[in-house]
């Protein structure tokens, strides 16, 4: 197909770097930086760079995709990647996106990347302040423009402060990630536990209650222990007792009855867990109270 006739894919402002062989060896230093205008949509796609990207979208949105993972970004969105492996974006047609970017290696720039994963840090981020992103991003532009005696130096110093940048809004995006994980556990808990309190003359046990909060019986079993400081086997027997011990001072129900009507067995085994319990037999309790 003759591609001549086709009006270009964007419009660009970069800057393709030589660094000296000083900066390769003790600097990180930029590959290319600069800003990118998508005048139509089209995929860009990379695989197997001796590179780091940190890219921002300032307007618009699009698709990039990395990890076999497609995501729709827009105007905020910073990714951090280790180009090694492949990734590739798109902007869409309706919204064309603007993006800032720095490929950049060099010394240490693969042990910070490791150390920015190991720590559980999201390579799609939202930070709260875009515009230090774009601001950095533009500074080694301008860096690298000059080429002066200290560009390599300023370069490696603004690449630092951007990852720096990185490690804060990623910390800040798995804490918030961490606190509606925490907050949708502690609704599905709270759903297991009020079927026990409505429930508790009835059987119970750990397959019903998974699939009335929607998790698995062992996750179920492990968090109810760790948020309420008792198994949940601990919490319907207090909660039997407690119906129990209401039955046995306000009611004039035989002790069978109770037994039954809380979801005990039988009268025997209600008796012996009535008595482990509070110290004195069910009928002892009711002559006491």
């Amino acid at each position: 197909m003759n591609t001549s006739n086709l009006p270009a894919a964007s419009s660009s402002n970069r800057i393709l770097a030589t660094p000296s062989a000083f900066a390769k060896a003790n600097y990180l230093y930029a590959q290319e930086a600069g800003t990118l205008t998508s005048l139509r949509p089209h995929i860009s796609k990379r695989e197997r760079l001796n590179s780091y990207l940190i890219m921002i979208v300032t307007k618009g949105s699009g698709f990039f995709t990395y990890g076999n993972e497609k995501r729709n970004l827009s105007a905020g969105a910073c990714v951090f990647i280790d180009c090694h492996s492949e990734y590739s974006h798109e902007s869409s047609a309706e919204n064309p996106w603007t993006l800032d970017w720095v490929h950049f290696e060099g010394k240490e720039a693969k042990s910070w990347y490791l150390a920015y994963c190991s720590s559980g840090f999201p390579y799609l981020f939202h930070p709260e302040n875009p515009e230090a992103f774009s601001d950095t991003i533009l500074q080694i532009h301008s860096s690298l423009n000059k080429a002066d005696a200290m560009s390599e130096l300023n370069v490696h110093f603004l690449i630092n402060h951007l990852i720096h940048l990185c490690f804060l809004a990623g910390q800040k995006a798995t804490l918030t990630l961490s606190h509606q994980a925490e907050s949708e556990l502690t609704h599905k808990l709270s759903l297991a536990r009020e079927y026990i309190i409505n429930h508790c003359d009835k059987p119970l046990n750990l397959d019903l209650l998974s699939e009335v909060c929607y998790l698995s019986k062992f996750h179920l079993a492990r968090e109810y222990h760790r948020f309420y400081g008792v198994t949940i086997i601990q919490d319907i027997t207090f909660k039997r007792i407690a119906k129990a011990k209401s039955l046995l001072r306000f009611s004039s129900d035989s002790i069978e009855n109770i037994a039954l009507g809380c979801g005990f067995q039988d009268a025997g085994y209600f008796s012996k867990v009535f008595r482990k319990s509070e110290g004195i037999s069910p009928k002892e309790y009711r002559n006491k109270w």
